[in-house]
């Protein structure tokens, strides 16, 4: 069956009673007044509900705006397929990723003209950074841009423990593969260094703002163990290079 692409001003009327956005996500449900659900907040409802099971056949046929719309985005979307493009939508409003004392929110499409405009003290030519091995924790942000693929890094050494947490997405909807290689150099002697293999980073998304604790996806290095393979350096240089391929260029090698 065809979908019916109705206009806003219709779909208004398909707005769900909680969240307000709209019913897009199944199950459908009522409340015992008569208002309905969509299917996220059916999950936390504590109210007794009832399926509505025509209802939302017949919201299956509809395309549905984006939640951005008012952004600029013009997809329209078919049941049960909105949060998938929510997030991911270039139009999407997130907060500044850089410093936690910017309160700016801006659309995902703009973000990186923002943090250049803004934060031009993260913007780096190369990917890399130097620690002082024995000093205080230090912690930092990167926005690089390598080979056209740009990409934010986020990194904390605990000076404690000498670990070091780092967290790397990417701007880019293009990446069909990226390899990871972290080079470890002693930034007095760079006679001694070594390299490790990495897993790809992931698009970036909202994790990107939670503490390293809550980052299911952080990377942990237990730089104590490669001190002595390093001559015991006073300042480590820690060099992040990538081997990236877009879906044009694997498209050319088939």
């Amino acid at each position: 069956m065809a979908e019916l692409n109705l206009g806003d001003g219709v779909m208004e009327k398909f707005r769900c009673f909680k969240c307000k956005d709209y019913l897009s996500v199944s199950p459908i449900v009522a409340l015992p007044n008569g208002k309905s659900l969509c299917g996220l907040c059916y999950l936390s409802t504590e109210e007794i509900t009832h399926k509505e099971l025509v209802f939302e056949g017949f919201l299956k046929i509809l395309l549905f705006p984006c939640k951005f719309k008012d952004g600029g985005c013009e997809e329209r979307l078919k049941f049960d397929e909105t949060q998938n493009h929510h997030a991911k939508c270039i139009y999407r409003l997130m907060k500044c990723p850089v410093s936690s004392s910017c309160s700016s929110k801006v659309c995902f499409k703009e973000m990186l003209v923002h943090i250049s405009d803004c934060h031009s003290d993260v913007t780096a030519t190369e990917m890399e950074f130097t620690l002082a091995v024995s000093d205080k924790d230090q912690s930092g942000v990167l926005l690089v841009c390598v080979h056209g693929v740009n990409l934010i890094l986020k990194y904390n050494y605990n000076g404690s423990s000498g670990n070091l947490q780092y967290y790397l997405q990417h701007f880019n909807t293009d990446v069909q593969e990226m390899k990871v290689k972290i080079t470890l150099i002693n930034d007095v002697d760079s006679d001694y260094g070594f390299y490790l293999k990495e897993d790809p980073p992931s698009h970036f998304n909202e994790s990107f703002y939670e503490d390293f604790s809550e980052i299911p996806n952080s990377k942990t290095l237990g730089l104590n163990n490669a001190f002595p393979l390093l001559n015991n350096p006073d300042f480590l240089k820690v060099i992040i290079t990538l081997d990236i391929v877009k879906s044009d260029e694997s498209e050319k090698q088939k």
